[in-house]
């Protein structure tokens, strides 16, 4: 990636993992949650011997939504800047959640809240219904990112 490149909503980055090449699209900027990058992370990979083009990337399935800092990525992970396609009209911004159980001895946590990207956070109590699948509001290192695709593991431990 050049220098004078500052990364930017659309920007497709290639994750190297083995041979294989992963790709992730950055979305849009959360300051209210440290700043973070949110971007989604492509259900797919190419083989060493395989190409796409990039517009084709994104009508790709969606393996999972999360908080990064792209820059981080770059210096520490080898992310690559491979272009930018910009993001659907109809792109739906995204709900995420939260509780501040993490890494606590609750089995089942009743302290849920939920977040739009740069809203107030909302307490829910209880998570059920349409909040039990949405992608947690946590920020994951690059490194965890890397993993996550990886191994299908985020490395957090959430209760129920």
């Amino acid at each position: 990636m050049s220098k004078k490149h500052k990364p930017r909503p659309g920007d497709i980055f290639q994750v190297p993992i083995f041979d294989n090449a992963f790709f992730i699209q950055y979305i849009l900027d959360d300051p209210t949650l440290f700043g973070s990058n949110v971007i989604r992370v492509f259900d797919f990979n190419l083989g060493p011997n395989e190409s796409i083009e990039l517009k084709d990337i994104t009508k790709k399935k969606t393996r999972f939504f999360a908080h990064t800092f792209i820059k981080g990525g770059l210096k520490l992970c080898n992310w690559e800047f491979k272009g930018n396609v910009n993001i659907e009209e109809d792109f739906t911004y995204l709900t995420f959640r939260a509780t501040d159980d993490v890494y606590s001895e609750v089995k089942k946590s009743n302290n849920w809240y939920i977040r739009q990207v740069g809203a107030k956070e909302v307490k829910i109590g209880k998570l059920k219904g349409e909040y039990e699948n949405l992608p947690y509001g946590t920020v994951y290192h690059p490194i965890d990112i890397v993993e996550w695709i990886k191994t299908g593991n985020h490395g957090f431990m959430y209760p129920e």
